[in-house]
């Protein structure tokens, strides 16, 4: 990204000189973030959704909003080992009775 902002500002200086013209203020500088802070966006919680149909679902919560949130990594539970699902699952607001976080085992 870094790469592009200067290939940018290159770009936008030859054209200022060509044209003869003043162009728009360089963007902003990226502001650096610290390892945590990065990290922390990046992790995700494992949780069970337990469904009103019956269903529970265990995966990573990768995003939550007031229609639903969708588990990505899911595993549906119940008598015996869990069974993978493919792909992310979306689970609509409507569906779920809760959601049970998963404590991270070391």
């Amino acid at each position: 990204m870094v790469l592009l902002l200067g290939l940018s500002l290159i770009v936008l200086r030859f054209l200022e000189t060509l044209l003869g013209q003043e162009g728009p203020e360089p963007a902003e500088t990226i502001q650096p973030v610290s390892d945590a802070e990065w990290l922390a966006g990046k992790l995700a919680e494992r949780v069970v959704v337990h469904t009103k149909d019956g269903h529970s679902i265990r995966g990573n919560l990768r995003e939550a909003s007031a229609a639903g949130i969708v588990l990505s990594q899911p595993q549906l539970l119940g008598e015996g080992l869990p069974e993978a699902i493919e792909g992310d699952v979306p689970v609509p607001a409507h569906n779920i009775s809760f959601v049970q976080r998963l404590a991270v085992s070391e």
